[in-house]
């Protein structure tokens, strides 16, 4: 659509490799070869910042993409967009070098059913996950039946311990501050092997009956898949007996840190149709940007009409729409995030030892030694 409003503009992908076979056989090559692309100006005009290791921090501290706040300014869809997410894409600066045109944050499913019936008085939107983590240690002392996560299988407690570590992975820039998260980690260690942290139902989905039996959260799958999470909402409801709700996975120890997702868009700097370049995304972030659900269903858009409407096309499929559900998934994508990327080099680095210490190979003190010295290592590289 976007090609025959402007003719005059010539659209050509540079994927880097001939093939998708290509790619997937030298995937290992690629951060590196985009990267020196990039630092050498042999990119094209647009760039896609997410994904395959490129360090989009250490892109955000150079020169080498355009400054965008003066086309944001004056952009057309403005009123539809939440600017107050912007900073992880500001340099040091405050000049604005990316934007996210689609989101995916990460969520966790609560059972408000189960808190209310706990006396929980704790706030599910800005919840640490030493609070979850003393909540479980809690029933363990007390021998009570109660699960904080049930899970589909086994591989979401990596996810559940990923996300632990990222929110809290600038504690590990110096080994003092490090130190400081022990309690998590020992915590941590102590419910991981038992079902106060995790079980996985008989009830294999988080939608079928039986599920939520004693069980308070569950990661979220499927991110902005309107129909498959609203339809699933529904079921779990319905079937389960209880009321859920989509909160925010819990944010660093600080308080204040916030991991998300989204894929973010920048102008090369040596781009010679900069303009042109800023019509195209421009065009993206509007409400025809986007028509047809041409983008991936697992992100939501940044533009909140164009979203709204994605949303309300679910009802076209014969799902029956969900608006509380909705306005608590939007409300996901509008929480200021901290880092809309996974750095580079933090699974080698962090996860790396502190999974050591979980299975019993290296103790906490010099699992937390180690990965402050890869990561204090990693960023002043």
């Amino acid at each position: 659509m976007f090609q025959k409003l402007h003719p005059e503009i010539t659209i050509t992908w540079d994927t880097a490799f001939a093939s998708e076979e290509d790619f997937r056989t030298h995937v290992d090559q690629y951060s590196e070869q985009f990267s020196l692309r990039l630092m050498t100006g042999d990119v094209g005009d647009i760039i896609l910042l997410s994904g395959y290791g490129l360090d989009t921090s250490a892109v955000l501290g150079t020169d080498v993409l355009l400054g965008l706040d003066d086309y944001l300014e004056n952009c057309s869809s403005l009123s539809d967009l939440n600017t107050d997410i912007l900073d992880p894409l500001r340099d040091s600066s405050g000049t604005l070098r990316a934007l996210p045109l689609a989101l995916n944050p990460p969520y966790l499913i609560y059972n408000k059913t189960l808190a209310d019936s706990l006396g929980l008085d704790w706030d599910p939107q800005q919840l640490t996950w030493s609070e979850i983590l003393d909540l479980g240690s809690q029933w363990q002392a007390d021998g009570k039946d109660l699960t904080l996560f049930g899970v589909m299988n086994s591989s979401y407690v990596d996810t559940l311990v990923s996300d632990m570590i990222l929110v809290n992975l600038d504690d590990f820039q110096n080994a003092d501050s490090a130190r400081e998260l022990a309690p998590l980690f020992e915590t941590a260690k102590t419910l991981i092997g038992g079902q106060n942290f995790y079980r996985i139902p008989e009830a294999q989905f988080w939608w079928s009956p039986g599920f939520w039996d004693n069980t308070l959260f569950t990661p979220g799958t499927g991110g902005a898949d309107y129909e498959n999470l609203f339809y699933n909402i529904s079921c779990a409801e319905r079937d389960n007996n209880v009321d859920l709700a989509l909160i925010p996975i819990p944010v660093g120890e600080d308080g204040s840190f916030r991991q998300s997702n989204a894929d973010c868009f920048g102008i090369s700097s040596r781009s010679e149709h900069a303009d042109a370049a800023w019509e195209f995304l421009q065009f993206a972030l509007s409400g025809d940007g986007f028509v047809g659900d041409l983008y991936d269903s697992a992100y939501a858009l940044w533009n909140r009409t164009a979203d709204q409407q994605r949303y309300a096309a679910v009802d076209d499929h014969g799902i029956p729409l969900e608006p509380e559900t909705y306005q608590e998934y939007r409300a996901l994508c509008d929480l200021p995030a901290s880092r809309f990327w996974e750095p580079t080099g933090w699974i080698d680095g962090v996860w790396d030892p502190i999974l050591s210490y979980l299975k019993d190979q290296k103790t906490l003190s010099d699992a937390l030694d180690t990965a402050a010295e890869n990561w204090s290592r990693q960023t002043a590289s």
